[in-house]
C-alpha cells in the first residue's frame, strides 16, 4: 500500500517541475521578445530619421520655390491688368485671407476691384417662406432650392455679362431708353440686398459693373460652405463665360468647398471660364492675373496643383 506522504511528495514534485518549466520558458521567450522589440524600435527610429530628412528636404525645396515665385512675381504680373476693373462674386464664409490675396493680386497688376457681390447664407433656402420670397423677387415658378439658386445665378451672370460687353443700355436719366440692363440689374440687386440674399460692396457714387469689366468668382475656406455652392457657382460662371467676358474662378488650396473642382468637372463651365485652385499663394496670384489677361483673348485654362490642373501658371506669350 502506497503511503499518503509518497502521494504528497509526488504531487509537490510535479508542481515544482511545472513551475520550473514555466519559469524557464518565460525567461527564454521573454529574452527573445525583448530582442525583437528592440530590433523593431531601432528600425522605426531609422525610418523616422529618413522621413524627417525627406521632410526637411521638401520644406527647403518649397521655401526655394516660394522665394523664386516671389522674386519673379512683379515681372510676371507687371501691368497685366492696367486700367481693368474686376468685379468679384463671392460667397459668405469665404476665407478673408483669400479675398485679401485676390485684391492684392489685382492691384499689383494695375487693376482695381470694382465691387464685391456676396451670396449670403440665406441662399441655403432652408424653409418654404424663404424659397417663396426669392421666387417672388425673381418672378419665378421654381420651387426647389437648387433651381432657385441656379435661376438667380443665371440672371445675375447674364445681366452682368451684357453690361460688361456693352450689349445693354447703361445710361441713366429720364431720357434713357428702357432697355433693361443696368437699371434692371440694379433694381434686382437692391431688392436681393434688402432681403439679405446678397451683400453688395461698391464705392459710393460708382457703379458696380462697367463696360469691359472683368470678373472673378472667389470662394473657399477650411469650414463647410453655407449652402450647396455648385447650384450657384456653375450657372453664374457659365452665363458670364458664354458672353466671352474675362472670368476666372479661384479657390484656396486649403479650402474644402471643391468650388474649382466642380467647375472643372462640369462640361459646360470648364470650357468658358478659367480656374485657379491655389489662389492663396504667390504662384496662385500670378495664375489668376495671367488667367484673366488670357481670357480676354479667349484662352481658357485650369491652373494650380489640384485635380484637373493643366499647369501651375499660364504659359507666357513669347515676345
Amino acid at each position: 500500500m502506497i503511503d499518503f506522504r509518497y502521494h504528497l511528495i509526488s504531487i509537490i514534485a510535479v508542481f515544482l517541475a511545472l513551475g520550473i518549466g514555466i519559469l524557464m520558458g518565460s525567461l527564454v521567450l521573454g529574452e527573445n521578445l525583448v530582442d525583437q522589440l528592440e530590433r523593431d524600435l531601432a528600425g522605426i527610429e531609422r525610418r523616422n530619421d529618413e522621413l524627417q530628412a525627406a521632410i526637411e528636404e521638401l520644406n527647403a525645396q518649397v521655401d526655394l520655390d516660394a522665394s523664386f515665385a516671389q522674386a519673379v512675381y512683379p515681372h510676371l504680373v507687371g501691368s497685366q491688368l492696367e486700367g481693368e476693373r474686376v468685379v468679384l462674386f463671392t460667397i459668405e464664409g469665404t476665407d478673408g485671407a483669400l479675398l485679401d490675396q485676390v485684391r492684392t493680386g489685382i492691384e499689383d497688376a494695375g487693376g482695381t476691384v470694382g465691387g464685391v457681390v456676396t451670396a449670403t447664407s440665406k441662399l441655403e433656402l432652408e424653409n418654404q417662406p424663404t424659397r417663396d420670397e426669392l421666387a417672388l423677387l425673381l418672378s419665378s415658378s421654381a420651387a426647389e432650392p437648387d433651381e432657385l439658386r441656379s435661376e438667380l445665378a443665371s440672371v445675375l451672370g447674364t445681366d452682368a455679362a451684357s453690361l460688361a460687353t456693352g450689349e445693354q443700355q447703361d445710361d441713366e436719366g429720364p431720357d434713357a431708353p428702357d432697355q433693361g440692363g443696368k437699371n434692371d440689374l440694379d433694381a434686382l440687386m437692391r431688392d436681393l440686398q434688402e432681403a439679405d440674399f446678397l451683400e453688395v460692396e461698391v464705392s459710393e457714387g460708382d457703379q458696380l459693373i462697367t463696360n469691359a469689366a472683368d470678373f472673378m468668382i472667389v470662394g473657399g475656406a477650411p469650414e463647410d460652405p453655407p449652402f450647396p455652392i455648385g447650384s450657384y457657382v456653375l450657372p453664374l460662371g457659365t452665363s458670364l463665360g458664354l458672353d466671352a467676358v474675362p472670368i476666372v474662378a479661384a479657390e484656396s488650396s486649403a479650402s474644402t468647398w471643391q468650388l474649382v473642382e466642380a467647375v472643372r468637372d462640369d462640361g459646360d463651365a470648364n470650357s468658358v471660364l478659367s480656374t485657379v485652385d491655389h489662389a492663396d499663394s504667390v504662384s496662385g496670384r500670378i495664375a489668376f492675373v495671367l488667367g484673366l489677361e488670357g481670357s480676354e483673348d479667349g484662352v481658357i485654362g485650369h491652373y494650380g496643383i489640384g485635380p484637373g490642373a493643366q499647369a501651375i501658371i499660364p504659359e507666357m506669350e513669347q515676345p
